[in-house]
């Protein structure tokens, strides 16, 4: 099996890039663990940092109320101690410009206990004032020192900008403004709607600090309930631990079969480098016989090593970096504790090329030692085809090939799963017409408008001057959109059972803007306003569920206030709220002027409003442009935020689904042509040991078909078998998450194409049995 100078090229062809498919893949998950496991967030000392209050059903993170932390005082395992609310929607207005942002407002002692050191200017302590992010200051403000003092007008409020967050804050969200707040502590304030993290004195423990708070609150309660809540676990929790607690196991499985496919393609590799130093054992042999010594007997195996790991590490650090790349706009939020780029670290790149150079020293001394011996052996299997180190030999290149087989057809399985089940999701409607949509996030601050009747004002003032506009067309105001979050609201069915339904508060116009199809009655309008009989909209989901037909009513059950049975007086279609694959939610439309004010206030401090509005797609940067100048004209401290279309709502509930079948399809090719590579490579070494027991059959008279199949079945069986025992352990595992079924449909597929890679790895050594020319074997060429 020796070849000239294409024979060498198309090995190293081969060599480098079964190496750098192992090193690619392992490059990218790397980069993953190093950038979110491994990457400490921009705070101090974070191994002293936790957060402390309640947690429930196992989550990780801590909530507190402003009572809880004020009850906190003086705990002796506790350095400093600070509070925050989740990043929520702001508007800042910077001279001319104004923007929506996330804003963070945090008490006084929170970024000294995190450690945060400004990048310019100085941490929110006390008083007013805003810090900005570093992204802010570089966009907006050049990076310069003159953006510190400038003033800013934030939810209607005059404010001078004191510092500049440092490059990378995140805490739970991406934050862009941090703004002072005050946790009061009264007794009245119950509500868990704070973080509250501390700062541990040297030498205290976490668990000491979650001991002293779980005292601290059964103390307290017998004098002074905190409403921690019957099922909640008080104590406290390492914020390192909250920061990671979504990312972690995905990325360890991910590691995982990184490592999987990075051990296959050292292991193909190893059989590659053998059987190629067989191919020339008897040059080895004759150079040593000439006097060679050290590593010239085999200095072509070292250059070959050589210029396959560098081969290797040229297209496999890139390619490991461009995976990461192509992949982090799917990276879920959750996943992030830093608002650093995820990147390639020196350090990653060391490290992957340190196991690219080990991998090929491994393979190449695999084959270096083997030429020491390759005569004796050949010898000896030469006349006994049984010999004890060829069968141990053989016996583990097989059990190899069925260990690499067995993984790639486990990943096959999961990837053709994984495909179907994107497939099948795509294919359903998504409820509603998304076609020339679009809509824009609000927030209507409580400074500039204090009561719903404001609000009400300040959108029909909106909606008054698109008239004659490329806003002409349905345009409407809601809290919620037809995908995603929502409010829920408990609502009475017809039995008088209490059920949580989606709440939606909109202004006329807002379901036909939105597409919603309706089947039965009206939409909102224009006479439901304050005053008029109470009425709602409601989908089929609710209807089926609570019992309500058109001219039936609709009764509220909050707590919050009492309000007075809706008439239904319109049934739109449901819309896929969580994806294709879970089932519509009940919802219920109700207009913003009969929403009680109690009610509205509650839902106006947890969600945006959104303006909605339809289009032709050749206007949609005219009604943008329409809409942000009437804005500014009546609104001129209210932001809009990104301009997006609806039909981007309707590929958002699959996006997880995609993201798991293009890495699962990914890793399944790599896993795939490593297995062939690995069936090619163990065959060629089997071939090579053995030629001269081969050529010696051919020359007795032995079939040639009966030789072909003795040489190459039992790899190819072997290999099969793999992958059978794979699909059976998928079929048994299910591992991942988005992988709910696995049938006898893609367990088939996955055996079917694995068998067509194992035939294409098998064809050449089974042509050169079929052709093999015993003469010149045997007399030693």
């Amino acid at each position: 099996m020796n070849g000239g100078s294409g024979a060498r090229v198309g090995f190293l062809a081969l060599a480098a890039i079964t190496l750098s498919l192992g090193i690619a893949a392992f490059t990218a998950a790397l980069t993953l663990v190093d950038s979110l496991l491994w990457r400490p967030p921009p705070f101090a000392d974070v191994d002293r940092l936790a957060v402390y209050g309640g947690s429930y059903r196992g989550d990780p993170t801590r909530v507190a109320s402003p009572r809880f932390v004020g009850a906190m005082d003086g705990l002796a395992s506790v350095e400093s101690r600070g509070a925050t609310r989740l990043p929520r929607a702001v508007n800042l207005v910077m001279g001319e410009q104004r923007w929506l942002l996330q804003g963070q407002r945090v008490d006084p002692g929170f970024l000294a206990t995190l450690g945060v050191a400004p990048a310019a200017g100085r941490n929110l302590t006390d008083g007013m004032g805003a810090m900005v992010s570093f992204d802010f200051w570089r966009r907006h403000g050049g990076g310069l020192p003159s953006m510190l003092g400038r003033e800013v007008i934030v939810d209607g409020r005059r404010m001078p900008v004191i510092g500049v967050l440092p490059k990378g804050y995140r805490f739970f969200q991406d934050v862009d403004v941090v703004l002072p707040m005050r946790v009061s502590g009264s007794a009245d304030d119950a509500a868990d709607n704070l973080i509250a993290v501390a700062r541990l004195r040297p030498g205290a423990t976490v668990d000491a600090l979650s001991s002293e708070v779980a005292g601290r609150t059964a103390r307290e309660a017998s004098r002074h309930p905190l409403d921690t809540g019957a099922d909640a676990d008080v104590g406290a929790t390492p914020l390192a631990l909250v920061l990671v607690r979504n990312a972690r196991a995905p990325l360890l499985g991910l590691m995982a079969c990184a490592g999987g496919v990075l051990a296959a393609a050292g292991i193909a590799l190893s059989n590659l480098m053998l059987g190629r130093g067989l191919t020339r054992s008897r040059d080895t042999a004759i150079r040593m016989a000439l006097g060679a010594r050290g590593l010239s007997p085999w200095s072509s195996t070292v250059k070959e090593a050589l210029a396959i790991g560098v081969l290797a590490a040229g297209l496999g650090l890139p390619a490991g970096a461009l995976i990461v790349q192509a992949f982090q706009d799917v990276v879920p939020e959750t996943w992030l504790s830093s608002a650093l780029p995820i990147e390639t670290s020196p350090r990653v790149y060391l490290t992957a090329m340190a196991v690219d150079v080990a991998l090929v020293l491994m393979a190449a001394v695999s084959g270096m030692v083997h030429d020491s011996l390759a005569d004796l052996l050949r010898e000896r299997i030469a006349v006994d085809g049984r010999h004890g180190l060829g069968r141990l030999a053989r016996a583990t290149r097989i059990g190899l090939i069925l260990v690499q087989s067995a993984f790639a057809g486990a990943l096959l399985v999961f990837a053709t799963v994984a495909v179907a089940r994107l497939v099948s999701l795509e294919k359903v409607a998504p409820g509603f017409d998304a076609t020339g949509g679009k809509f824009a996030p609000m927030h209507l601050d409580v400074s500039s408008y204090p009561t719903r009747d404001d609000v009400l004002g300040m959108l029909d003032d909106l909606r008054r001057g698109t008239d004659g506009t490329s806003l002409s067309g349905p345009l409407g105001f809601t809290n919620l959109l037809p995908r995603g979050d929502g409010l829920v609201m408990p609502f009475l069915d017809a039995t008088g059972r209490r059920h949580f339904v989606r709440f939606a508060v909109v202004t006329p116009g807002t379901t036909e803007a939105l597409g919603l199809t309706r089947l039965a009655g009206r939409a909102i309008d224009d006479t439901d306003r304050a005053g008029a009989t109470p009425v709602a909209v409601v989908n089929t989901t609710f209807v089926q569920t609570m019992g309500g037909t058109l001219g039936g009513f609709v009764r509220s059950d909050s707590r919050l206030a009492v309000t007075p049975p809706l008439r239904i007086v319109g049934i739109v279609a449901d819309t896929r709220v969580a994806g294709p694959s879970e089932r519509a939610v009940a919802t219920v439309f109700v207009p913003l002027s009969q929403v009680d004010p109690a009610i509205y206030a509650f839902i106006r401090r947890l969600m945006p409003m959104y303006a909605v509005w339809r289009v032709p797609a050749a206007e949609e940067r005219r009604s943008e442009e329409a809409f942000a100048s009437r804005l500014r004209e009546v609104a001129p401290f209210v932001a809009a935020g990104a301009y997006r279309r609806l039909a981007d709502l309707v590929g958002e509930p699959t996006a997880e689904a995609r993201r798991n079948a293009n890495l699962l399809a990914a890793a399944a090719l790599a896993a795939l042509v490593l297995a062939t590579v690995g069936l090619y490579s163990s065959q060629s070494v089997d071939l090579a040991v053995r030629h001269r027991e081969f050529a010696l059959r051919t020359a007795l008279g032995e079939p040639r078909r009966r030789l072909v199949h003795g040489a190459i079945t039992g790899y190819f069986l072997a290999a099969v078998a793999g992958a059978v025992l794979g699909s059976i352990a998928a079929v048994l595992t299910r591992p991942w998450p988005q992988v709910e079924r696995v049938d006898a449909v893609a367990v088939a597929a996955a055996v079917l194409v694995f068998i067509a890679a194992a035939l294409v790895a098998i064809a050449r050594p089974a042509w050169w049995a079929a052709n093999l020319q015993p003469l010149p074997i045997l007399r030693g060429g």
